[in-house]
Protein backbone atom coordinates (compact mmCIF):
# COMPACT_ATOMS: atom_id res chain seq x y z
CA UNK A 1 0.00 0.00 0.00
CA UNK A 2 2.42 2.29 0.58
CA UNK A 3 4.02 1.89 -3.04
CA UNK A 4 0.88 3.02 -4.16
CA UNK A 5 0.49 5.91 -1.77
CA UNK A 6 3.70 6.90 -2.84
CA UNK A 7 2.47 6.35 -6.93
CA UNK A 8 -0.65 8.36 -6.55
CA UNK A 9 1.25 11.01 -5.05
CA UNK A 10 3.63 11.28 -7.40
CA UNK A 11 1.06 11.19 -10.09
CA UNK A 12 -1.19 14.13 -8.59
CA UNK A 13 1.90 16.30 -8.47
CA UNK A 14 2.91 15.81 -11.58
CA UNK A 15 -0.81 16.07 -13.12
CA UNK A 16 -1.14 19.67 -11.40
CA UNK A 17 2.68 20.23 -12.07
CA UNK A 18 2.39 19.92 -15.46
CA UNK A 19 -0.86 21.59 -16.26
CA UNK A 20 0.26 24.80 -13.85
CA UNK A 21 3.99 24.71 -14.98
CA UNK A 22 2.59 24.20 -19.31
CA UNK A 23 1.56 27.87 -19.63
CA UNK A 24 5.02 29.12 -18.68
CA UNK A 25 7.23 26.28 -20.51
CA UNK A 26 4.92 27.21 -23.38
CA UNK A 27 5.44 31.03 -23.11
CA UNK A 28 8.82 30.93 -22.85
CA UNK A 29 9.19 28.67 -25.65
CA UNK A 30 7.74 31.08 -28.14
CA UNK A 31 4.18 30.56 -27.66
CA UNK A 32 1.69 33.56 -26.75
CA UNK A 33 -0.01 33.64 -23.47
CA UNK A 34 -3.15 32.91 -24.63
CA UNK A 35 -1.99 30.23 -27.01
CA UNK A 36 -0.37 28.28 -23.73
CA UNK A 37 -3.78 29.21 -22.07
CA UNK A 38 -5.76 27.32 -24.85
CA UNK A 39 -3.23 24.68 -25.22
CA UNK A 40 -3.59 24.00 -21.43
CA UNK A 41 -7.40 23.61 -21.47
CA UNK A 42 -6.57 21.27 -24.45
CA UNK A 43 -3.91 19.36 -21.61
CA UNK A 44 -7.26 19.20 -19.19
CA UNK A 45 -9.37 17.81 -22.40
CA UNK A 46 -7.27 14.97 -23.16
CA UNK A 47 -7.05 13.76 -19.39
CA UNK A 48 -11.16 14.21 -19.24
CA UNK A 49 -11.89 12.59 -22.61
CA UNK A 50 -8.86 9.54 -22.18
CA UNK A 51 -10.81 9.11 -18.99
CA UNK A 52 -14.06 8.35 -20.76
CA UNK A 53 -12.25 6.45 -23.85
CA UNK A 54 -10.69 3.93 -21.29
CA UNK A 55 -13.53 2.52 -19.83
CA UNK A 56 -14.14 -0.33 -22.46
CA UNK A 57 -10.35 -1.03 -22.84
CA UNK A 58 -10.64 -1.98 -19.02
CA UNK A 59 -12.15 -5.30 -20.18
CA UNK A 60 -10.25 -6.46 -22.20
CA UNK A 61 -6.49 -5.23 -20.92
CA UNK A 62 -5.50 -5.74 -16.98
CA UNK A 63 -5.11 -2.52 -14.58
CA UNK A 64 -1.55 -2.83 -13.97
CA UNK A 65 -0.75 -2.62 -17.59
CA UNK A 66 -3.15 -0.07 -18.37
CA UNK A 67 -1.30 1.98 -15.37
CA UNK A 68 1.81 1.06 -16.09
CA UNK A 69 1.85 1.53 -20.00
CA UNK A 70 -0.11 5.30 -19.40
CA UNK A 71 2.70 5.83 -17.02
CA UNK A 72 5.33 5.23 -19.38
CA UNK A 73 3.75 6.90 -22.47
CA UNK A 74 3.28 9.93 -20.30
CA UNK A 75 6.88 9.68 -19.37
CA UNK A 76 8.02 9.85 -23.28
CA UNK A 77 5.51 12.36 -23.96
CA UNK A 78 6.90 14.85 -21.10
CA UNK A 79 10.49 14.34 -22.71
CA UNK A 80 8.65 15.31 -25.78
CA UNK A 81 7.25 18.57 -24.80
CA UNK A 82 11.29 19.73 -24.01
CA UNK A 83 11.05 20.40 -28.25
CA UNK A 84 9.86 23.69 -28.21
CA UNK A 85 8.26 22.32 -31.60
CA UNK A 86 6.31 19.37 -30.36
CA UNK A 87 5.75 20.48 -27.01
CA UNK A 88 1.65 21.52 -27.41
CA UNK A 89 1.52 17.74 -28.56
CA UNK A 90 3.12 16.52 -26.46
CA UNK A 91 1.57 18.19 -23.34
CA UNK A 92 -1.80 17.36 -24.98
CA UNK A 93 -0.74 13.73 -25.57
CA UNK A 94 0.53 13.11 -21.92
CA UNK A 95 -3.08 14.11 -20.79
CA UNK A 96 -3.83 11.15 -22.82
CA UNK A 97 -1.82 9.24 -21.32
CA UNK A 98 -2.17 9.69 -17.83
CA UNK A 99 -6.01 9.79 -17.99
CA UNK A 100 -7.06 6.00 -16.80
CA UNK A 101 -3.74 6.52 -14.44
CA UNK A 102 -5.78 7.51 -11.32
CA UNK A 103 -8.91 5.70 -11.36
CA UNK A 104 -7.46 2.84 -12.81
CA UNK A 105 -4.93 2.58 -9.98
CA UNK A 106 -7.78 2.69 -6.91
CA UNK A 107 -9.64 0.08 -8.92
CA UNK A 108 -6.04 -1.82 -9.34
CA UNK A 109 -5.27 -1.25 -5.49
CA UNK A 110 -9.24 -2.89 -4.50
CA UNK A 111 -8.51 -5.57 -6.71
CA UNK A 112 -5.58 -6.08 -5.10
CA UNK A 113 -7.24 -5.94 -1.31
CA UNK A 114 -10.43 -7.30 -1.22
CA UNK A 115 -10.52 -7.94 2.14
CA UNK A 116 -9.67 -4.41 3.25
CA UNK A 117 -12.45 -1.83 1.78
CA UNK A 118 -9.88 0.78 3.10
CA UNK A 119 -6.74 0.24 1.52
CA UNK A 120 -7.88 3.08 -1.29
CA UNK A 121 -8.72 5.51 1.70
CA UNK A 122 -4.85 6.29 1.79
CA UNK A 123 -4.31 7.18 -1.83
CA UNK A 124 -6.35 10.13 -1.90
CA UNK A 125 -4.07 11.91 1.24
CA UNK A 126 -0.96 10.96 -0.43
CA UNK A 127 -2.43 12.68 -3.40
CA UNK A 128 -3.11 15.88 -2.17
CA UNK A 129 0.44 15.95 -0.47
CA UNK A 130 2.14 15.33 -3.85
CA UNK A 131 -0.12 17.61 -5.39
CA UNK A 132 1.13 20.41 -2.88
CA UNK A 133 4.31 19.43 -3.23
CA UNK A 134 5.89 18.17 -6.41
CA UNK A 135 4.72 21.81 -8.28
CA UNK A 136 6.58 23.73 -6.03
CA UNK A 137 9.35 20.93 -6.86
CA UNK A 138 9.26 21.91 -10.64
CA UNK A 139 9.39 25.87 -9.93
CA UNK A 140 12.28 24.87 -7.95
CA UNK A 141 13.97 23.24 -10.53
CA UNK A 142 12.68 25.33 -13.37
CA UNK A 143 14.30 28.40 -11.76
CA UNK A 144 17.48 26.87 -11.03
CA UNK A 145 17.44 25.83 -14.61
CA UNK A 146 16.83 29.27 -15.51
CA UNK A 147 13.75 28.95 -17.72
CA UNK A 148 11.27 31.24 -15.40
CA UNK A 149 11.54 34.64 -16.85
CA UNK A 150 11.02 37.98 -14.52
CA UNK A 151 7.44 39.20 -14.94
CA UNK A 152 7.22 40.87 -18.23
CA UNK A 153 5.77 43.74 -16.83
CA UNK A 154 9.12 44.82 -16.01
CA UNK A 155 11.29 46.79 -18.01
CA UNK A 156 12.88 45.02 -20.46
CA UNK A 157 16.77 46.07 -19.28
CA UNK A 158 15.50 44.18 -15.52
CA UNK A 159 14.20 40.85 -17.02
CA UNK A 160 16.22 37.91 -18.50
CA UNK A 161 16.01 37.51 -22.32
CA UNK A 162 12.50 36.78 -22.84
CA UNK A 163 13.26 33.56 -25.22
CA UNK A 164 15.65 31.98 -22.57
CA UNK A 165 16.36 28.50 -21.74
CA UNK A 166 17.79 26.46 -19.78
CA UNK A 167 21.57 25.65 -21.28
CA UNK A 168 21.53 22.55 -22.56
CA UNK A 169 18.48 23.27 -24.65
CA UNK A 170 19.84 26.69 -25.80
CA UNK A 171 20.29 25.96 -29.82
CA UNK A 172 17.70 23.34 -29.97
CA UNK A 173 14.64 25.53 -29.59
CA UNK A 174 13.69 27.66 -31.70
CA UNK A 175 10.60 29.64 -30.93
CA UNK A 176 7.32 28.98 -33.75
CA UNK A 177 6.60 32.69 -33.24
CA UNK A 178 8.63 35.29 -31.55
CA UNK A 179 7.45 36.90 -28.15
CA UNK A 180 7.11 40.44 -28.00
CA UNK A 181 7.86 42.37 -24.77
CA UNK A 182 4.15 43.76 -24.97
CA UNK A 183 2.25 40.43 -26.30
CA UNK A 184 1.23 39.12 -22.92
Amino acid sequence: MVIFATAFGLYVGVEIGVAGWMPTHLHSAGFGLAAAATLTSGFWLALAAGRFLVAPLTLRVSDSAIVLGGTAVAVLCLAGALIAPFAPVAYIATGLAIAPVFPTGVAWLATLNPANPGATSWLFPASMVGGALIPSAIGLVSERAGSRRSSPRLPSGLSPPLRQRPAPLRGLIRPLRPVHPLHY
